[in-house]
């Protein structure tokens, strides 16, 4: 636990939000001094394209951290929901994002056993 009462790894965590917060604002501070219009167009659009890449990845993990709730815990769809605070119907498709996933990264090639 920190000082804040907040545990270790949440505490990294929040360093490290506070840290793609912090490196967002210097991407837009960077691309905003960039004077040639058209290399400015160039850089914010690659960095839109690298949020877009991050928000697809935390929409992955989010889903992945579901699965891992609902495994860890025994849970229904619904107690899931409940617990996680979303839907019946946004916790299936939750489940059903991360186990597509799961199956599209498994070492086998994406094959069931």
């Amino acid at each position: 636990m920190t000082d804040e009462g907040v545990p270790a790894e949440e505490a990294a965590f929040l360093d490290a939000l506070a840290a793609l917060n912090s490196a967002y604002a210097d991407s837009i501070h960077a691309v905003d001094s960039i004077g040639d219009s058209v290399a400015a167009f160039e850089r914010a659009t690659e960095l839109s394209g690298v949020l877009q890449d991050l928000a697809k990845s935390a929409a992955n993990l989010r889903a992945s951290t579901a699965l891992r709730v609902a495994e860890s815990e025994g849970l229904s769809l619904a107690a899931l929901a409940g617990r996680i605070g979303t839907s019946k119907a946004r916790a299936d498709q939750l489940i059903r994002a991360a186990k597509a996933l799961r199956e599209a990264t498994s070492p086998d090639g994406g094959e069931a056993p």
